[in-house]
């Protein structure tokens, strides 16, 4: 992953463990950092002035930083000022816990990630998903400088290649080895319950975490979710009977590439991203059951209906 320009001046909301360490990590890193709790920061002064950074207003951390880490507990998301915000690159450092955001079915929701959450409050801002999966402890004892053998990585995940690389830099400047997770839906694959959450690993072993997510526990039900919440949202598919031990009948919609087969048992599956021509030969096939599972099954992405 090619890394972009360097931060010069991070902001960070949240004066907690994670705040306080991301700052010193900064701090370390010879960037200019301001850090803010909720209200008045001098509560907070001399802890921030002892380890190099400055306390700051809220206002003051967006409007004087060139990027704003979330460290603050998931469940405030909310608080957080979207017009201020708006055109900020931010890094979300959150997670959902139970034991400080209380039990919250909206933030634990498997068909999309905290991230996801967090930009859809904040539209006008660029969210990135970073330095949320190693725990604060390790972050503090673990920077290494490029290239030494014992470095440990840290997962990102956004939509936007520039905004990524940036973060990336960051990463890099702070002690890690940057590694990409995917797009910002992606974030979920490091959140609690995945395998990669509390990894302290190389970037090697964090790659193989996050690309085994889709066969874990977790990775299942996410992708049922998420196939349940798109088949839900996909408009109706008129199906035509077909003569088959297998099947009662098909429809596809060449607009949405969506290929819906009812089984005999009633249960009925829609194929995500399959062409025309796989349709075609569907219905031509002289046995629709040994077709399908020839051609279909495992290969096009698949949601159950009913």
């Amino acid at each position: 992953m090619e890394t972009g320009h360097r931060i010069e001046t991070l902001g960070i909301l949240g004066a907690g463990r994670l705040g306080m360490t991301l700052a010193q990590l900064a701090v370390s890193a010879g960037l200019r950092v301001l850090i803010a709790r909720s209200g008045d920061p001098a509560p907070i002064s001399r802890r921030v002035r002892a380890i190099g950074a400055t306390p700051a207003t809220s206002a003051e951390v967006i409007d004087q930083t060139d990027a704003v880490v979330l460290a603050l507990p998931l469940g405030r998301y909310r608080s957080l000022p979207a017009d201020a915000l708006d055109g900020s690159l931010v890094i979300d450092a959150m997670n959902y816990w139970w034991a400080s955001d209380g039990v919250r079915d909206d933030l634990s929701d498997p068909r999309t990630s905290t991230s996801e959450l967090v930009q859809s409050h904040l539209p006008g801002a660029r969210v990135v998903k970073a330095l949320s999966h190693m725990g604060y402890q390790d972050l503090e004892d673990e920077p290494r400088p490029a290239g030494d053998p014992d470095r440990k990585a840290i997962a990102i995940a956004g939509d936007e290649p520039r905004d990524v690389a940036v973060v990336a830099a960051l990463v890099d400047d702070l002690g890690f080895d940057p590694v990409f997770a995917g797009p910002l839906a992606a974030g979920i694959a490091m959140e609690p319950g995945a395998e990669a959450f509390g990894a302290d690993v190389d970037a090697a072993s964090l790659r193989g975490m996050l690309e085994g997510f889709a066969d874990s526990q977790r990775g299942i039900v996410v992708a049922r979710a998420r196939g349940e919440a798109a088949a839900a949202a996909t408009p109706r598919i008129e199906r035509v009977p077909v003569e088959s031990s297998a099947l009662r009948s098909v429809g596809y919609r060449a607009d949405l590439a969506v290929l819906e087969i009812e089984f005999v048992s009633g249960d009925v599956y829609r194929y995500h991203a399959v062409p025309a021509s796989v349709h075609d030969a569907l219905m031509d096939a002289e046995s629709h059951g040994r077709f399908f599972l020839d051609r279909i099954r495992d290969v096009y992405p698949t949601t159950r209906v009913s």
